[in-house]
């Protein structure tokens, strides 16, 4: 295959699902066409979508609600000033919001520090001021929907106690604190707003924490694939509905493991669970290997934000799905 060919291909890429490329404007936009050889019959009922890439809520607000976006994934701030015309469609988002600490750097490469700070912090209250209510608590990695596997005897084993996370500080050498810095991708309203929530908790056990916001190219660069952070603040999911998809990259040698957790006990009873061919024995193993994360306190889980969709009136036929994708073809115009 010449040169030339495979630069083609990689500008008009070829695929099987509901909609054909058209075109991609780097930063802006992509534009797909119906696939009229899909599988599927009557599938897509759209003849085009355009998907708009937003530099922040403001900007996806106004575009609602000046009629260039027709639907969105949407944040509560905006969900509560979107106005009539709109139908909300509200679904678990599968995804765990946690304060992300990078076990390598100091002061969290001690367990008492990682400790201290899951004990100064409030998921309830930031459940409640930053998503109004909408939101599951969540104690682990794992997705409370994921209900087989989910440890929820975990969801409460560290309650804000401001008292203990001094005690635990001062033990590990910090009796006056420290400071740190949350790196926040600045165009998720949401974790910039529970960050904000968790600087006014940590001042109560001494830590002074500063919020240091980057764009999502930055995060992806800097904190993800370099791991060169102290403490972040995301939402992550899993590529499948499945224990593994949520706890492998907790494994010592997993290349997704951002948060530098490193423990040869979580390696040894993860892969037990992954060769246990007896289901009961396999979701006790993967709730023991929760129960190593929580113990080791590897970062602090919050809670999966419920998914908020809107979708203009004139519009009907989204499916929420229980993973991050938003299928446009299934959506037709209804008036």
């Amino acid at each position: 295959m010449s040169r030339k060919a495979t630069r083609s291909r990689t500008r008009t890429p070829i695929g099987t699902g509901p909609f054909e490329f058209e075109s991609y404007s780097p930063q802006q936009s992509l534009v797909l066409k119906k696939n009229p050889d899909y599988w599927q019959k009557d599938l897509p009922k759209l003849d085009k979508v355009t998907f708009k890439l937003e530099s922040d809520s403001n900007a996806l607000l106004m575009d609602l609600q000046g009629g260039s976006v027709d639907g969105a994934s949407i944040a509560n701030n905006v969900a509560s000033q979107i106005g009539s015309g709109f139908q909300l469609i509200q679904a678990n988002s599968n995804s765990v919001q946690m304060l992300g600490l990078n076990n390598s750097r100091k002061p969290f490469d001690d367990v008492k520090v990682r400790r201290a700070v899951s004990c100064a912090l409030n998921p309830d209250e930031i459940i409640s001021t930053v998503n109004f209510g909408k939101a599951v608590r969540a104690g682990t990695p794992v997705i409370p929907g994921l209900k087989k596997y989910f440890d929820d005897s975990l969801t409460h084993a560290y309650d804000q106690n401001t008292q203990k996370a001094k005690q635990l500080l001062s033990e590990a050498g910090y009796p006056n604190g420290f400071s740190m810095a949350i790196t926040v991708p600045s165009n998720y309203t949401v974790h910039v707003d529970t960050a904000q929530v968790m600087v006014s908790e940590l001042k109560k056990a001494g830590v002074t924490a500063t919020i240091k916001q980057v764009d999502f190219a930055t995060w992806l660069s800097g904190v993800y694939t370099q791991r060169n952070y102290e403490a972040t603040v995301i939402s992550v999911d899993g590529t499948t509905l499945s224990p593994r998809s949520y706890l492998g990259r907790y494994l010592s040698d997993a290349s997704n493991n951002f948060v530098n957790y490193k423990s040869p006990e979580f390696d040894s009873v993860y892969k037990q669970a992954e060769n246990e061919p007896d289901e009961d024995k396999r979701v006790e193993l993967y709730k023991q290997a929760q129960e190593i994360l929580s113990k080791d306190a590897a970062s602090v889980y919050i809670q999966d934000i419920a998914n908020l969709n809107v979708l203009r009136d004139e519009f009907s036929g989204f499916t929420p799905y229980p993973l991050y994708v938003f299928d446009a073809s299934t959506i037709y115009r209804a008036k």
